[in-house]
């Protein structure tokens, strides 16, 4: 962990997100008391802040080198007055106490007027101490303000560079935003490195000819997890890459661009994001599609489609009943329903019954009328009979039936 992280950790709630201005004005951060390790020629500084109820704690590591009066002797000697200053662009941080093994005191801190004074030139003429307090803490330089300044960014305050820090926003991420043509306030900066949208994940989307993806759904898309290859092959599959929504959506459901990609294909038409979720959600594979094409039923509601899967209709089942005339979703899920077998519709087709309505067929198979039977009838000389006689001859026998007749 950096000093830097380990700084904003200790310090909890006070600079979490975006609540670094819920401490009131009445709370000093600028000044407290301090304790000193050293180790090697770095020092461990411990700051507490008095005036925060809890006192709260942080540890900073610095270079010895940094720390201007403070020596690595002044660790060995005996106790003694201490005295030294930590100084960087945004102002100095001063050290009073007493030295040893272990020194400590108290500290304060002196604003740099030069580093206000260049803060005045970018909109913020009146800094709070606190914001420079955390500005040193960070070691944010002058250069970094004059240089976010020069690319357009002239209305930042104090604030705003304390943010930057604390999220490890530095200069070239800025500037490889903008190069690809994003122009983004620092606020959706901040937003975007907090989501984790990278340069190079702005950069593949421009290569990949589907740029031009607003920061918001650039930042939406990062969440759900989905990559720039990914939207291209949506895009190539008939997607709209810029419709964000309705590729979160498609992610969310497990929808790959191959699957969008065969149910294009397919033949069927053309379906609505909603109808390629629910497709997915009843799980009708692509080629299912190709075979409802095959049985006629290529422009079909999608509900008719669901009916005919959930209700166990084969593609076998599907093309053969659409062959031999039974082609609505209706018949055939009625056909199916009641266990009327292809191989009997065209048996009975073959021996001359070609006019059937499903519900002949209903009924001569809940009657148990096979074509076997029709077949033996026929052959016997009753080769002409009707639904209404067949179905007497399977339930009463033939010898009552045709002498009745």
């Amino acid at each position: 962990m950096s000093s830097r992280q380990a700084l904003w950790l200790g310090w909890g709630m006070v600079f979490a997100g975006a609540a670094y201005l819920s401490i009131s004005a009445t709370e000093d951060l600028t000044e407290g008391r301090w304790s000193a390790r050293l180790s090697g020629d770095r020092v461990r500084l411990e700051l507490r802040l008095d005036s925060l109820p809890w006192g709260s704690r942080t540890r900073l590591d610095v270079d010895l080198a940094d720390l201007d009066g403070l020596r690595a002797s002044d660790f060995e000697r005996a106790e003694g007055p201490s005295s030294f200053r930590m100084a960087r662009d945004a102002g100095t941080i001063v050290f009073e106490g007493q030295g040893g093994r272990r020194p400590s005191g108290t500290y304060g801190f002196e604003p740099s007027p030069e580093f206000v004074r260049e803060l005045s030139l970018v909109g913020d003429p009146f800094p709070d101490d606190r914001d420079l307090f955390r500005l040193v803490i960070d070691d944010v330089s002058i250069d970094l303000v004059r240089s976010l300044a020069a690319i357009g960014y002239d209305e930042l305050d104090a604030h705003d560079l304390v943010r930057i820090t604390v999220h490890d926003i530095d200069l070239a991420y800025i500037e490889a935003m903008q190069k690809l043509g994003l122009r983004p306030s620092m606020e959706d900066i901040i937003r975007l490195r907090v989501h984790g949208v990278s340069a190079a994940t702005v950069a593949r989307y421009e290569q990949l000819s589907v740029g031009g993806i607003p920061v918001e759904s650039l930042i939406r898309l990062e969440v759900h997890g989905i990559e720039p290859d990914w939207v291209r092959a949506m895009a190539d599959s008939g997607i709209d890459a810029q419709d964000v929504e309705d590729l979160i959506r498609l992610r969310n459901h497990g929808i790959e661009p191959g699957t969008v990609a065969a149910v294009r294909d397919s033949g069927f038409r053309a379906l609505s994001i909603e109808e390629l979720i629910q497709l997915t959600i009843h799980g009708i594979p692509a080629s299912y599609l190709v075979t409802a094409c095959e049985a006629g039923l290529g422009d079909a509601g999608l509900d008719e489609i669901v009916s005919l899967h959930n209700h166990g209709v084969e593609p076998t089942f599907l093309t053969g009943m659409a062959g031999l005339g039974y082609g609505s979703q209706e018949e055939i899920v009625r056909l199916k329903v009641h266990g009327v077998p292809v191989a009997a519709v065209q048996d009975l087709h073959d021996l001359g019954y070609r006019d059937l309505s499903v519900e002949d067929l209903v009924r001569l198979q809940n009657n148990g009328v096979t074509p076997d039977l029709v077949r033996s009838l026929a052959d016997a000389g009753h080769g002409d009979l009707s639904v209404d006689q067949l179905v007497r001859i399977s339930v009463s026998g033939v010898e009552e039936v045709l002498a009745a007749q």
